[in-house]
């Protein structure tokens, strides 16, 4: 039973001190997670802040470009070379539509025409001026473009794709929508390369990606927000922070953690064992320092018996030897 009582006392301060590490660790790991969101969040806020502040300056830049179109600066040959770009993404999405996509091309005003001049499908109210569909028809032009200018800020285009011809417009409305959609795509890409995100995604009034901008990891700390632009009332802005190298550091800071717990666990243990062992041992001494004690008392109990044993016998033996000695001495 003493072995039983010694042995769980030990055992039953390393368990209470076991919880306390344990608790100590789970705290100190969501203190760090916690400070790790903190740290994610105020990188979005700074992306996020210096996006916004770029949108607001482009697009500043679009609507001085239409309201003065003789205002030339670095930022105005920017937003023109933003033109030309759309009209290669134009080019770009109607060379890859094959016949079963023409139907569904994201565009209002748009005719298909085959190479005889009859018309493959219609869209909206776009007519092709004879002398340009015969000019594409017959090659002698492979395209047909005409820049918004000051006076009609549309965008007509045509071009001969295989054996079709396509001929669409863009009026000023969409021309708007898709020169935004072309300066926010190079803001988007452009400042996702300089910071540490995986993605940033606009989205416009109804929830729609406008423009997106995202990588293949799904390691990623998502911060929303509304743009809260005068150009872009009612858009949203998400920012993905990749979270590789916060999440290393929370793993290992958890690793070391369970590291150090497998060696208190190990260390406990054999600190148990030791102190288990030690008593055995120290009891055992004693008990043999009992039995040692135990024996030097019936020993000298015994010697003292004997002691007194002799001194009795001793006595009777001396009062024969006296009358024994008395008779010879009466004898002679």
């Amino acid at each position: 039973m003493t072995d039983k009582k010694n042995y769980i006392f030990p055992s039953l301060l390393f368990a209470i001190f076991f919880f306390l590490v344990i608790a100590t660790g789970f705290f100190q790991i969501r203190i760090i997670k916690k400070n790790v969101e903190d740290l994610l969040m105020g990188e979005g806020e700074i992306v996020y802040n210096h996006i916004k502040r770029e949108i607001d300056i482009n697009l500043e830049y679009v609507s001085l470009l239409e309201k003065s179109p003789a205002i030339i600066t670095p930022n105005f040959l920017d937003i023109m070379v933003s033109d030309e770009a759309i009209v290669e993404d134009l080019y770009n999405l109607v060379s890859s539509s094959d016949n079963s996509q023409i139907e569904n091309l994201p565009l209002t005003n748009y005719t298909v025409y085959d190479t005889k001049g009859s018309v493959i499908f219609k869209k909206g109210k776009v007519q092709a001026p004879d002398a340009e569909l015969r000019s594409l028809i017959m090659k002698k032009r492979k395209m047909l473009l005409k820049m918004p200018t000051n006076k009609d800020r549309s965008l007509f285009m045509g071009m001969r794709i295989q054996e079709r011809v396509f001929f669409f417009e863009i009026d000023e409305q969409e021309m708007d929508i898709l020169r935004k959609k072309s300066v926010l795509q190079d803001i988007v890409d452009r400042e996702g390369k300089q910071f540490n995100v995986v993605g940033i995604n606009i989205y416009d009034q109804k929830g729609i990606p406008f423009v997106t901008r995202q990588s293949e990891s799904t390691d990623a700390y998502v911060l929303s927000r509304p743009l809260n632009s005068q150009f872009l009332p009612g858009y949203k802005i998400e920012i993905l922070i990749s979270t590789v190298l916060a999440g290393d550091t929370l793993r290992r800071t958890t690793m070391n953690f369970i590291f150090i717990l497998v060696l208190l666990v190990i260390s406990g243990a054999l600190s148990t064992f030791a102190i288990f062992n030690l008593e055995r041992k120290h009891e055992k001494k004693v008990s043999e320092m009992e039995r040692e004690l135990e024996l030097r008392e019936r020993l000298v109990s015994l010697g003292k018996l004997a002691s007194g044993m002799a001194h009795e016998i001793r006595n009777p033996l001396n009062a024969i030897s006296l009358s024994v000695q008395r008779l010879k001495r009466r004898d002679s």
